[in-house]
């Protein structure tokens, strides 16, 4: 029988970049079984973008449970549903061709045991190597771009990733409780230690809506990440990443002192280290505040 997908999205107040993302997963010519969208409380009405597609299921969260919430709920009511893969892909993306599904489902058939299956991705007019290793820190492939058709790595995001149904029936939904910011780290890493593997096909099939934020990120961003980082170390128990991190962070707080809003960068990610020692998790700091 052929496999049945359910794509799954996070959506919080962005209803024209869904409603691209909406028409990208539409158009595909190996179309989805499903489209979940999980809506985060949004301020922005999304029923109207998600009732002009009659394959979406709504699912609306009581309160904003960030992307790390969102996408356990909907990867846990695709597992309910008997779906056999979960397309993970934010709400900011859209599938850059139109055979993108079939791509990714005909080469992780190819393998003989379960894998996940990504790409690389466009951003602007730049096609960027994804994921990266884990060697007791996370080396992003886009910093030292592999030259091959395909590439094994640890980590990767929830940017088109194809998950087989038997890597969550392994190991579990990802780590609600941190809100945003290494969930996909974090699912990745008890993948790989659980013996999965994560393949990275050199293709561009997904594009950025959206211009990410890379180094000079909205001060908040700074919480989020210190504090997750270091919840998920604690759980991993290996003293030379901790070593890391605390490296990582002195770095971090001293390049707030050259970006903009230096003192709210500091503060933050100060309150994020002291949250992460004491393993406070939730959303603490509002992104829309």
């Amino acid at each position: 029988m052929e496999p049945r997908v359910a794509a799954i999205t996070v959506t919080y107040d962005r209803p024209d970049h869904l409603s691209r993302l909406l028409e990208s997963l539409r158009d595909q010519t190996r179309p989805v079984d499903a489209v979940i969208v999980v809506d985060n409380s949004s301020r922005d009405d999304v029923t109207a973008v998600a009732a002009a597609h009659a394959e979406v299921t709504l699912l609306r969260e009581r309160d904003n449970s960030g992307p790390a919430g969102g996408f356990a709920r909907g990867m846990t009511f695709a597992f309910a549903e008997g779906y056999d893969w979960f397309l993970l892909i934010g709400d900011d993306d859209r599938l850059a061709v139109p055979d993108a599904v079939r791509i990714l489902l005909d080469r992780a058939a190819s393998s003989e045991h379960p894998v996940m299956v990504g790409s690389s991705l466009v951003r602007g007019r730049e096609v960027w190597p994804a994921g990266g290793w884990w060697k007791h820190r996370p080396v992003m492939a886009f910093a030292h771009p592999p030259r091959s058709a395909e590439y094994e790595v640890d980590v990767t995001t929830f940017s088109g990733l194809l998950v087989p149904r038997a890597v969550f029936d392994d190991v579990g939904a990802p780590w609600a409780e941190l809100f945003m910011s290494w969930e996909d780290y974090d699912f990745c890493l008890r993948a790989r230690d659980r013996g999965h593997r994560i393949v990275i096909l050199d293709r561009p099939l997904v594009e950025f809506q959206a211009e990410r934020e890379i180094g000079n990120y909205a001060p908040w961003r700074a919480y989020y990440q210190a504090r997750n980082s270091l919840l998920v170390l604690r759980r991993r128990r290996v003293p030379i990443e901790f070593v890391w991190w605390l490296l990582f962070q002195l770095k971090s707080l001293l390049v707030s002192v050259t970006l903009d809003r230096p003192a709210a960068r500091i503060a933050m990610r100060l309150r994020g280290i002291v949250h992460g020692l004491r393993g406070r998790t939730g959303r603490v700091v509002d992104p829309s505040a």
